[in-house]
Formats: structure tokens, sequence, C-alpha cells
């Protein structure tokens, strides 16, 4: 019979006794409510030999034990089990090891110990050992379950500039009305041996990721990463936040990253969606990461865009956004942009037929002054596509082949003027009035096993790109490949006025010594070829982007497993150029073969800040 709804009992099961094999069942009796069943939660043991009084109801152990429960592994001579309704109470000498090898890295001994449902594990005397040397002892030590409230364990840092960091925080599971209790929140806090500190918050759930750090030492440092989607009702609220503040900001900064960031950002939307398309507004924050002085604007951003299939080989879509700012300072910036186009596609025996018209009005305005950039062009690509398959099998090897003819035309009609800041601050490139022509012929050539992922892809073009009655010759390229061992991507432009590449590839397979490297390069830097070559780079789809500065940046990491516990990885960056290191980077990783710890230690340092930064983590439940 089943407990009433208010009382709660505990079961004792003993299974097995002249094996000296056994289990513990710890039930909660359900509510009256409409709740799930009982929660059970198992205690299985194993002794030389086993002995149950009858008067007390507890098991007597003897003659080496090993009692598993949760994560969990106790071990010792003889020891004795009584259930209770706070959990099972373990009297006596043992060991505690959080994996089931014989000898385990890590031990905590006890006097005695209290298993409590959902995974809780509360020690008398504990002592930590590394090996067999005692390290630590606390007369009391508190194991909580991730599903339980508790305190976060200890963190060591040394940083460099900052010296020495010490920080402890507490944990708390957040369950939802599913009973999901893989939402979680954490902070932790600690202080600089030489004055200041550090606090930080760490919230997850199934939909969001929120991380706030502030960081203070004679002056403040904050971070930001916050992002997340939420549906409400037929409508979305998204949220978008990458910021790094305060004076030191980009000083205490220790990835490179963080510091060479150019602006801040917050953003939050809240969209409809409808059949055709959808529409979103909400806040925008932008600031330029790490300025004495304060660029903080504030305003507000409007989008929407639409897509409709007008035939079954031609479809029309617009998309737009108006942003303006309002700065401390009386100084406002405004960015309208809108894009529409109609594509068709089409085949004639054997040749392809890519045709776009499309219109881009775009406006800057910057503290009273604008800049209206009206912008119409077409584009006709002819191609001659050809697929040929060696193998009669479920996945051939393919070769594909296309030459292709392209003709591009953009006339842009600039009205007013404005000053670099606002093409700055939403990354725009500056293109010139005037009309823009590009004739140019290309091939691409792919060849693979496509199911298998195995291929290898080259695209290159050359043509004229004429603006203002100034042809100029330049050259597109685009490589990709896939090999399993060996996977990169490159991206080219050249012409005699500049040249832009973008590249990364990557050596060796998982579980092997592994390369990666990345290269970005920008030479002349023109901004009239940069205008120019912008309409061609949206017609071949280039992963080009847009570099603001002249330059070479190179960039490369080394993994090394040296085995299956223990791996080692180095990496760094450098200005090409000027031949300088911009940042550098050292880990190790080991992970112990029962899978019952990890550790993994670095440092690095970077240019911009003096000195070394170490760390260390250690992970007793990887």
């Amino acid at each position: 019979m089943a407990p009433g709804p208010t009382t709660a009992k505990t079961h004792l099961t003993l299974l097995g006794a002249f094996l000296g094999v056994g289990s513990l069942l710890i039930s909660k009796a359900a509510r009256a409510d409409p709740a799930p069943g009982p929660a059970h939660y198992d205690v299985k043991f194993e002794a030389g030999h086993l002995e149950l009084e009858p008067e007390t109801g507890r098991l007597l152990l003897s003659q080496g034990f090993a009692v598993r429960v949760a994560r969990y592994r106790l071990v010792g001579d003889s020891v004795s089990l009584e259930n209770s309704s706070g959990g099972v109470l373990v009297d006596g000498k043992g060991r505690l090891a959080f994996c089931a090898c014989p000898s385990p890295p890590l031990t905590l001994g006890f006097t005695a110990a209290t298993v409590a449902p959902p995974g809780d594990l509360l020690m008398r005397n504990a002592v930590l050992r590394v090996g067999p040397v005692p390290v630590f002892w606390t007369p009391y030590l508190w194991l909580r379950s991730p599903e339980r409230f508790g305190i976060l364990p200890p963190e060591l840092a040394y940083r460099a500039e900052e010296g020495l960091l010490v920080s402890t925080g507490f944990h708390a599971p957040l369950a939802t009305a599913e009973g999901d209790a893989q939402n979680s929140f954490d902070l932790r806090a600690g202080p600089y041996l030489r004055g200041g500190g550090v606090g930080k918050l760490r919230l997850a759930t199934q939909n969001t990721s929120t991380y706030l750090e502030a960081d203070y030492q004679q002056r403040w440092a904050y971070s930001a990463d916050v992002r997340g989607v939420q549906e409400i009702q037929s409508d979305a609220l998204a949220w978008d936040a990458d910021w790094r503040g305060g004076a030191r900001a980009r000083q205490s900064a220790v990835r490179l990253l963080d510091a060479a960031t150019r602006f801040d950002h917050a953003r939050a939307q809240v969209s409809t969606v409808g059949p055709l398309g959808g529409v979103g507004f909400g806040p925008v924050l932008v600031e330029a990461r790490g300025e004495a002085v304060s660029t903080l604007l504030a305003g507000a951003a409007t989008t929407f865009w639409m897509q409709k299939d007008v035939a079954p080989f031609a479809r029309f879509q617009t998309l737009g956004e108006l942003t303006e700012f309002q700065g401390a300072r009386e100084s406002s910036l405004a960015f309208a942009h809108s894009g529409t186009s109609l594509e068709a596609d089409g085949h004639v025996e054997g040749l392809g037929v890519h045709a776009e018209v499309a219109h881009d009005l775009s406006y800057f305005g910057e503290s009273g002054a604008g800049l209206l950039v009206n912008q119409p062009g077409v584009a006709l690509r002819l191609l001659v596509p050809s697929v040929r398959s060696w193998e009669n099998t479920a996945d051939p090897i393919v070769h594909f082949v296309e030459p292709n003819l392209l003709v591009a035309a953009s006339h842009s009609i600039r009205a007013g003027s404005v000053g670099a800041g606002a093409f700055q601050q939403f990354e725009q490139p500056v293109g010139l009035d005037g009309s823009t022509f590009v004739a140019a012929t290309g091939l691409r050539n792919a060849l693979g096993r496509w199911g298998a992922r195995r291929s290898a892809e080259l695209s290159l073009a050359s043509g004229w790109v004429s603006a203002r009655g100034k042809p100029t010759l330049a050259h597109l390229g685009r490589a990709q490949i896939d090999m399993g061992a060996v996977t990169g991507s490159s991206s080219l432009a050249l012409s005699s006025q500049s040249t832009t590449m973008l590249g990364s590839v990557a050596v060796g397979g998982a579980g092997q010594p592994r390369l990666f490297v990345r290269l970005a390069s920008n030479y002349g830097n023109s901004p009239e070829l940069a205008g120019n070559l912008e309409v061609w780079n949206k017609a071949e789809q280039s992963a080009l982007g847009w570099l603001q500065s002249r330059g070479d940046s190179l960039g490369g990491e080394l993994n090394l497993p040296f085995s299956r516990a223990m791996a080692v990885s180095v990496g760094s960056d450098w200005d090409a150029r000027e031949a300088r290191m911009l940042a550098m980077t050292s880990t190790a990783a080991y992970r112990h073969p029962c899978g019952c710890l990890a550790l993994t230690g670095g440092a690095g340092a970077r240019s911009g800040r003096h000195g070394l930064d170490a760390w260390v983590n250690v992970d007793l439940f990887p």
C-alpha cells in the first residue's frame, strides 16, 4: 500500500545477502497533488561479509566493502549502513573516490558520512589525499548535487598586472515547470591580493546565456556577453550584447579578441513574423571600446524583411534597417538602409542563366550632416555546368566544372557628405559615386565524394572593373578543401592597386597532432578599388568582408595529444608586416583514464599587457 498523502516512509531492501551484494532504496511518498510518482535513489554496496542487526535495522559490512551512490564510490575495511529519514548513514572509516578505478588520483577520507538524495554527501573529518599524501583536512565537508544549492570550488588565477586572484561563490539550480534542472545560476566573487577584486555572474537556461563580470583595481573594467531568445505568443523577443567597458576595458582583457574589438554593442528586439516576412523593433547601444572619453550612443532600431516567390523561376526579397542614436554630448548618428532585389534563374539547352535587378538605398547621418547613397544595379551571369561521375557506387567521385561569364553594372548617386565616423560605427565600405561596370569570366571546379564529405573546390575569376571610365584589371579567387585530415578555405581579391586575402587551414585528424594556421592581409586599401570591387564581391558572394586598415596578421595553433589522457596546445598571433608578436597562449590538459579528474593549466601574454597571465582549473566531474 502506498504511503498516505502527508507521510513519508523509507524502505530497506536486502538482495543477495549470502552473496555479499545488496542495495538500499530510499523512496519519497507522492503528495496528494498530481505530481509524478515516488522519487527513487539507489545506494548499491558489496562486501566480503554482510550482517543484519534485526533490532536496529543496521547493515554491517566487513572484510572489505564498496558502496556506490550516484557519482561517488566509498571503499574501506568495515562500516555500518543505516536507513534514516535524511538518507543513508555510513558509520565507520572509509575513503571516497570519484571513479571506479582501483588507484584514483584523488580521494577523500572520512570517519562517518551521510548519503542523501538526490546526490549529496556529508562527510565528517574529511581528508583530501593526492595519491597517498594528505594535503587538506576539514571537520565537515558537504558535497552537493548539481541539482541542489551549493558552494562553488575555489578558483586561483595569476594575472600579470593585477596579481593573484582567489575567488569562490555559490551555485543554484533553477528548475522549470517541467522539472528540468539543467538551468543554473552561478555567482562567484573574490579579491586580488594587491587590492580590488572580481565578481562574476553566469546564468544558463535552455534559450539564454548570460555572463556578467565586474573587475576593480584602482579603476573599473566590466564586461557582458548576453544573448537569448524568448517566444511571446506569436512574437519573439531576442537580445544580444557584447560589451567591455570601463577605464581598464582593454588593459585588463587577457584575450586578444577582447582588446582588439573596436565597438561594444547591445541590442534587443521584438519581432513579428508573418507568411511573407517580418518586422522588428528594439533599443540599441553602441560605444567605442576602451576610449578615455565616453562615446556612448543610445537609440532604437527598426528592421523589416520580406521574401516571396513570384514565379517558379523568380523570387523577390527586400530587407531594411533604420537606426538612430543620440549621444550624451549632443552628438547624433543615424543609419538607414534598404536592399531590394528580383532574381530569376533559367536553363536553355544546357546553358544556365541567372539575372538580378537590385536597388540599395543608404543614409548616413552624423551631427547634423547627412549622406544619401542611391545605388541601383543589374547583373547577368551565364553558366555552362558539367558533371561527371567515374564510379557506379552509392557515393561516387564526382567532378563538377562550371565556366561562367558575368556582366554587372551599378550606378551610385551620392548626395551630401558626412565624416568617416558614421561609416566606421556601422562598418560600411565608403563607396564612390558614379557608374561601375564589371565584365569577368570565371571557372568553378569541384571534385570529391560529397556523401563522405571529402572534396576540394577552386573558383577563379578575372575581369575588368571600370569606375568613372577608369578600367582596372582585377582577380577574385576562392578555395575550399575538406579531406578529413586537411581542411581549409581562403578568399583573394587582387589588382594593381590593392590585395586582400583571408585564409585558414587545419592539418591533422581527431586524436592526432593538429595544426591551425590563419592569415589576413590587406595591401593598398584603395577606397576607390574597394567601392568598385563591392559590386563584384556581391555577385561572387565573397567571404572577404571589409578590412578597414592596411596590414598583415598571421596566427597559428598547434595541438599535440601525447596520449588519450594528456594534450598540449601552443598558439600565437603576429603582425607579419612588422614581425611583432600580438599574442601567445599555451595550455596543457590532463584527463584521468577513469574520467574522475581533469586538470587544465595555461599561460598567455598579449600586446598591451605587461607580463604573463596563468591559470589552473580542476574538474572532479568532467
